[in-house]
């Protein structure tokens, strides 16, 4: 389960929806996680995660003008089965 803050700042236009991607720690390929999420919506759940795999994560705001700068976990996170940890993403 991932969580983030709304943006401070939607530069005057509302938001869209957020993108959430994910990335293998020994990776530089990000992937986006299947749904968009609603703006009114600030989680998501992580799927197709390799257990014991370390991974970043990222998080865009999305509005007419385009994508946000991200808002990107500050270190790797290890998928452990269950998937229940929480995981906030910072800017």
């Amino acid at each position: 389960m991932l969580q983030w803050k709304p943006p401070k700042d939607n530069g005057g236009l509302p938001l869209s929806y957020y993108v959430v991607e994910k990335r293998p720690k020994s990776s530089d390929v990000w992937t986006k996680l299947p749904d968009n999420i609603l703006p009114n919506k600030t989680e998501a759940n992580a799927t197709n995660l390799d257990n014991g795999q370390d991974y970043h994560f990222r998080a865009f705001a999305v509005n007419s003008v385009g994508k946000s700068e991200p808002l990107v976990t500050t270190t790797a996170i290890k998928a452990k089965y269950p998937f229940g940890e929480l995981i906030v993403l910072h800017r």
